[in-house]
């Protein structure tokens, strides 16, 4: 066991075991969501090989190994290397991409089937007037990505459909009857794909949805300490010198192509849903940011193309100016790396990486885990003891799944042991 399953992970798994039936299963959202195609998958896994913690974070992983090479390849070939190795740079060190690609949640994956919907519609609609079947290729690849997407996490929905809005309008003001006929077969056939997933679920079900909606209570807060999440930094002068080069580098990033226009849509939707429906913890900076994880790739080639901008002008005021400019944006990347909250979730032992201590804030001033531990669950002087003595794991109980009541991370860091879950039953216990 590498990671210890932690809070929402297991939602899945407590479906599976009350027995639920696949059935079941596609039939209800859950008072806790536990995304039901990636319900469906475990609970086929734990009949076929039985579940393990690589079984059930493995689809993550992988879209989070693919979104590297897929957004800096789209990077190299429609703006430069440079810009693109930059990006390359933040995608890999960003702390949320980095935590939702080891989370069995369903984020990672909705991320990159988000982005490849937009980029499939993005090429369906430029292939209209070509000859053949190219262009309904592409839709077809579109109404996969988009369907599974809004099936994994529903409120991602605006995010998908947000192309047709974009390009209807363009296509009514310039006349365009036939390309608009064509855009509004693909949205029915997509329409009707996310309804045969979507409306079993909350038919069959209507409280599952009801019942985490209107709890958010959004505040400056929220609104402020989501960039903090977003930008995966402590510190506020990282985060001004961050959206700064993305506010030089966002009018090029426009320019590109349509992607980036489809994309600001879609999260504007997504963003006034949240806002309506006020699910629960939504006002949690690192919630929001969750919900919006899209924007994060686009906020980080906005960055990547200001350093790039600020590179290109350098030249123009002489070679030490240049090399001082060169110099300043690679201590600006170093230092963003360095200072990187995801440093805690590699250092050893920890098995606990996907602890709320190390991602629900990363402002150590702001983090309710830390304040809540210290009161409730202080670290007694035994932990102490045996990191003076030789020894192997230390498991503990009663395990809690709910990281705020288990404060493993703290006797791992004070006994340099391996801490691993008892979970006691009704007889030991």
């Amino acid at each position: 066991m590498a990671q210890v399953l932690l809070d929402d992970e297991w939602h899945a798994v407590h479906q599976l075991l009350a027995g639920k039936s696949p059935r079941q299963l596609f039939l209800s959202f859950g008072s806790s969501d536990y995304s039901i195609p990636l319900g469906l998958l475990y609970a086929w896994e734990s009949r076929k090989f039985g579940l393990t913690e690589l079984a059930m974070r493995w689809p993550m992983m992988a879209a989070g190994l693919l979104t590297l090479p897929l957004f800096v390849a789209w990077a190299w070939t429609r703006l430069s290397p440079r810009v693109a190795v930059i990006f390359a740079f933040l995608l890999a060190v960003a702390p949320m991409l980095v935590m939702f690609s080891r989370i069995a949640r369903p984020y990672a994956l909705t991320l990159l089937l988000g982005w490849l919907a937009l980029f499939t519609f993005q090429r369906f609609f430029g292939a209209l007037s070509l000859p053949g079947g190219r262009a309904w290729a592409w839709g077809g690849a579109y109404v996969v990505c988009a369907a599974l997407c809004t099936w994994l996490h529903p409120v991602i929905g605006p995010f998908v459909v947000a192309p047709f809005l974009v390009e209807g309008v363009h296509c009514l003001a310039r006349r365009r009857y036939r390309q608009l006929l064509s855009l509004a077969m693909l949205g029915l056939v997509a329409g009707a794909s996310m309804a045969a997933l979507l409306l079993p679920p909350l038919l069959a079900d209507l409280g599952a949805l009801g019942g985490k909606s209107g709890a958010a209570q959004f505040s400056l807060e929220t609104l402020t300490g989501v960039w903090f999440a977003w930008l995966g930094t402590p510190s506020t002068l990282m985060v001004l010198v961050l959206l700064l080069l993305a506010a030089l580098g966002l009018p090029r990033v426009l320019k590109v192509d349509a992607l980036p226009a489809y994309a600001l849509t879609g999260l504007a939707g997504v963003l006034v849903a949240v806002l309506v429906l006020e699910p629960r913890w939504a006002q949690v900076p690192h919630t929001l940011a969750r919900y919006l994880l899209p924007l994060l790739p686009l906020l980080l080639l906005a960055v990547a193309v200001g350093i790039d901008r600020l590179l290109a002008l350098a030249p123009r005021y002489g070679p030490w100016r240049q090399a001082l400019v060169g110099a300043a944006c690679i201590a600006v990347l170093g230092v963003y790396a360095w200072q990187s909250p995801s440093r805690a979730w590699v250092a050893r032992p920890n098995t606990q990486g996907n602890h709320a201590l190390f991602r629900m804030e990363f402002r150590p001033s702001h983090d309710p885990i830390s304040a809540y531990q210290d009161e409730h669950i202080p670290v007694s002087d035994f932990w102490a003891t045996l990191a003076d003595s030789a020894g192997g794991p230390v498991a503990v109980g009663p395990f809690h799944f709910e990281s705020y009541n288990w404060a493993a991370p703290r006797w791992e860091r004070a006994s340099g042991r391996a801490v691993l879950p008892l979970a006691l039953g009704d007889t030991c216990a």
